[in-house]
């Protein structure tokens, strides 16, 4: 299977993605074939199925998803690998396409790159594992005509050990982890690659079980799989798990599993392809995340230099220069915020996992309000919406560009849900270890049974919140986790159509 000679679906029901995608595809000798509806998909793959199908999710009538549900049920469409490729990037939109038999996801906006390293790494494996598949069919031919007669059986020997002789190089020397494992899941032979990956020799190896390696949540995701292939259920099972590697290393692996049987149908033992995607796993979530972020956690910033500029340039202030200086001091201020934000904010996102740590130096809490409330009052002044800062001078141990952060993130959500005409007030009190910020608004406030849960990641109090308000749901995730790592805390308190009140609070420093 050749660029030359793959036959490659697309499956949207936008003309520019099909097109972008068919000039990707095209450019590197696929045969593209396209289809805009998931009818006129079904058609196609029906008179002439391709070799890979790139499939949109949200499509009028019928759904990505029902789609892919379709092909999978249908003996001569099950094997067709679907990757699908679609701007949801919730965790739930993922895990319901690979529940429908997806075999990758790639989120929009895409990359060529991408795109083109998913589509060959799909081919590669679907030809991989019809091989496998051939050899496996191949062999046990070649046992029955071995049982036929005495003159047969020398000859269907010799087949039979030129085969098992392809069937170990291939196996010995696929740049994937392979191995075969028995009905009692013990495992029966593992190549090199295999070992390289988890960390043992092949003798450790052959003295375990598949269940004494995989991650203990993920052992019956496992069997699952192979309760299907017993069930003949599918002839192939896939599926994203994490196997317990030496030296306690966890990796992610894309596991496939096919199920040999005798001639008369009598299950012998597993076929199993291991392939590490760990790097791929980390790299997608760090590039989404990462795009998620930034496009919510620079708007605030972006927008206050914006608003700063943009009353520069209409010319109210060139008879009033210290008004103009100040302008420019907020833009500035706020510029050189940016570049720091933007080189930190992966680290930000690390923090929990402990690989980047906050610089926390003595600051001034009054100091830490006012920059923030200047941060957004170009936002306030077009609302219009008064905001009251109540500074209190003292002393806290933290990272100043991070509480500025929060405190601008706090305040930017209260300008998106409070009316116009409106007051928000910022004030801070001090306690005998830390102090105690709030940000009270007089929006319409939060539902009880949302006080916890809009601290999650990807969270809106209304789903239609990320469309009319803007942002991604990550800010208060993103403050909580700034909060927590100077050793605080942040929580909200609210009442139905008066409005909200965010808390958190940070250490102050300790006298000797």
């Amino acid at each position: 299977m050749t660029d030359t000679n793959s036959n490659i679906l697309i499956v949207d029901d936008q003309p520019d993605n099909i097109r972008t995608l068919a000039a990707i595809l095209s450019g590197q000798g696929y045969k593209v074939r396209k289809a805009v509806s998931g009818e006129m998909a079904l058609e196609t793959v029906r008179s002439q199925p391709p070799d890979l199908i790139l499939l949109d999710i949200r499509m009028p009538q019928m759904n990505g998803y029902e789609v892919c549900s379709a092909l999978k049920v249908a003996v001569e469409t099950h094997e067709i690998p679907v990757i699908f490729l679609s701007a949801l990037d919730e965790v739930a939109d993922k895990a319901k396409a690979f529940d429908v038999g997806g075999a990758d996801y790639i989120t929009k906006p895409f990359q060529a790159e991408e795109v083109l390293l998913r589509v060959r790494h799909q081919l590669t494996i679907r030809q991989q594992q019809q091989q496998l598949i051939e050899q496996n069919h191949q062999l046990q031919r070649e046992m029955q005509e071995r049982q036929r007669s005495e003159a047969a059986l020398r000859q269907a020997g010799e087949a039979l050990r030129e085969s098992e002789e392809r069937f170990r190089s291939a196996f010995d020397y696929a740049s994937t982890g392979m191995l075969l494992i028995g009905l009692d899941l013990h495992w029966l032979k593992v190549n090199c690659a295999l070992c390289d990956m988890l960390g043992y020799s092949e003798s450790e190896l052959l003295t375990t079980s598949s269940s004494d390696l995989i991650y203990p949540d993920d052992i019956d995701q496992h069997q699952n799989c192979l309760q299907q292939l017993l069930g003949n259920e599918t002839q192939r099972c896939q599926t994203e798990l994490r196997y317990c590697c030496k030296l306690g290393r966890i990796i992610w692996v894309f596991l496939s599993i096919s199920l040999v049987r005798d001639t008369q149908g009598k299950p012998l033992y597993y076929v199993a392809q291991v392939q590490d995607i760990t790097e791929r796993r980390a790299i997608d979530q760090i590039k989404n995340e990462f795009i998620s972020i930034v496009s919510h956690e620079l708007r605030t910033p972006l927008t206050a230099i914006r608003g700063s500029l943009g009353l520069l340039a209409t010319g109210i202030y060139d008879s009033k220069p210290e008004k103009a200086r100040r302008m420019l001091e907020i833009a500035l201020t706020d510029s050189e915020r940016l570049v720091r934000l933007v080189n930190d904010i992966l680290d930000l996102e690390r923090l929990d996992s402990g690989k980047v740590a906050l610089e926390k130096k003595v600051c001034d809490t009054a100091e830490l309000m006012q920059q923030a409330v200047q941060t957004v009052q170009a936002i306030a002044d077009q609302a219009p919406i008064t905001l009251r800062l109540v500074p209190v001078s003292a002393q806290i141990w933290a990272a100043p560009d991070a509480i500025i952060q929060t405190l601008t993130n706090l305040l930017s959500n209260a300008l998106k849900f409070s009316p116009p005409n409106s007051t928000i007030t910022v004030t801070a009190q001090p306690h005998c270890d830390h102090i105690l910020f709030q940000v009270n608004d007089q929006g319409r406030g939060i539902p009880a049974d949302k006080l916890e849960t809009i601290f999650g990641r990807f969270q809106q109090v209304d789903a239609s919140d990320s469309r009319h308000k803007g942002g991604t749901g990550l800010g208060l995730a993103i403050c909580r986790s700034i909060v927590q790592q100077h050793g605080g805390q942040l929580w909200a308190e609210s009442t139905l159509g008066e409005g909200s009140t965010f808390y958190f609070t940070l250490p102050v420093p300790q006298t000797s």
